[in-house]
């Protein structure tokens, strides 16, 4: 929780540490090349972002470590499984301006967090972002994306951790041909 997270930093900067978390995500090249395009102003006004994780988390992954699926110790699924491409999302949007969300629990029945999330995203910008969350997707993951609309192209982010492009239409600008 903060309180915990705010001990946690002041331990570190007492003992001259450094504390960090890792957003490995934002280092994938189609995530760095957008967020130039977007520096560059490229797609012109985004007024729509889209983030879909439809992933499988069964019974037994839970199962396998007392942490998991605990609100003291996990947090919530999206929390730990969906905060990488959150983090994605604002990294290229900047900041919010106000959420909201609606969690819910549909698909496991020994865990104490949400399995599934849907949320709303103003950004400060003017985007409005959808987000939508599940770890309940029968039989296996179906997706993981991040889509971008804007005045002037339209960019769809997927594969096992967007870094992969999926939907290319930006104007006078071709596909990029990525590592």
């Amino acid at each position: 929780n903060t309180a915990e997270f705010d001990d946690m930093v002041k331990e570190f900067k007492k003992a001259k540490r450094k504390i960090f978390p890792v957003l490995q995500v934002r280092f994938n090249p189609p995530v760095q090349y957008l967020k130039k395009l977007i520096k560059q102003n490229e797609l012109d006004d985004i007024f729509h972002a889209a983030l879909v994780i439809r992933w499988t988390r069964p019974e037994e992954y839970y199962d396998l470590e007392d942490w998991r699926g605990t609100k003291r110790m996990e947090g919530g699924s999206f929390l730990t499984l969906g905060i990488h491409y959150l983090d994605v999302l604002q990294w290229l949007l900047g900041p919010v301006k106000s959420v909201f969300a609606k969690i819910n629990r549909v698909g496991h029945s020994n865990i104490e967090i949400e399995d599934a999330l849907i949320g709303v995203i103003s950004f400060k910008r003017g985007t409005i972002a959808t987000v939508e969350f599940t770890t309940c997707t029968y039989p296996h993951n179906l997706e993981c994306s991040i889509s971008l609309l804007g005045k002037k192209g339209t960019v769809k982010l997927g594969g096992q951790a967007v870094n992969e492009i999926e939907v290319w239409e930006v104007e006078n600008l071709p596909r990029p041909v990525l590592p």
